[in-house]
């Protein structure tokens, strides 16, 4: 096994790892779906806990809003770790006041469009200039089609498909590679 794929290993940010541990990253639409999905089940947990008359269900309900809790701080720190942030700020989901203030951080702060310390960026949310390059190397080098080139990457660079330094690069790679 090679460094590289180590590392690829280690910071896995797929959906199936969520709950088991912290480490890895998560865009803002997993985290709204699953904050909306705690939120709901946590209702569910305590009108369970608060209604119930056997002491044993109420142990019951109450383990699981316990595992509830586990599972919000996991996707949490998940997505603190999106944009760079320590998984200790995960943690401020647990303050009350602070909690609401911290969820709209987590809710609308964009992640980072490139690797951080806490694992790549997700495929689907950026593009990299490799793939760039590559489609790059597929097309005709006239100087039409590459007036035609740079205004597919500033197309694409103001949807927000593509880095600024995917943009940068791609640009000198169409200067250079065409004359």
């Amino acid at each position: 096994m090679q460094k590289g794929d180590a590392m690829d290993t280690v910071y896995q940010s797929d959906d199936v790892s969520v709950g088991k541990d912290f480490r890895g990253r998560m865009g803002r639409s997993a985290f709204i779906a699953r904050f909306i999905g705690f939120f709901v089940s946590a209702i569910v947990a305590k009108e369970v806990f608060v209604i119930a008359v056997n002491p044993v269900v109420s142990a019951i309900a109450f383990l699981f809003f316990l595992a509830l809790t586990y599972w919000m701080l996991t996707f949490s720190v998940k997505r603190a770790h999106d944009f760079g942030s320590s998984g200790s700020t995960g943690w401020l989901m647990l303050i009350p006041v602070v909690n609401f203030f911290w969820l709209l951080v987590l809710a609308f702060r964009p992640g980072d469009s490139d690797q951080n310390l806490y694992g790549p960026a997700k495929s689907d949310e950026s593009v990299d200039s490799a793939r760039v390059n590559s489609e790059i190397d597929k097309i005709d080098e006239t100087p039409a089609s590459r007036e035609s080139m740079l205004q597919d990457l500033k197309t694409l660079h103001e949807k927000g498909l593509l880095s600024a330094d995917a943009y940068k690069d791609a640009q000198l790679e169409i200067l250079r590679t065409t004359k």
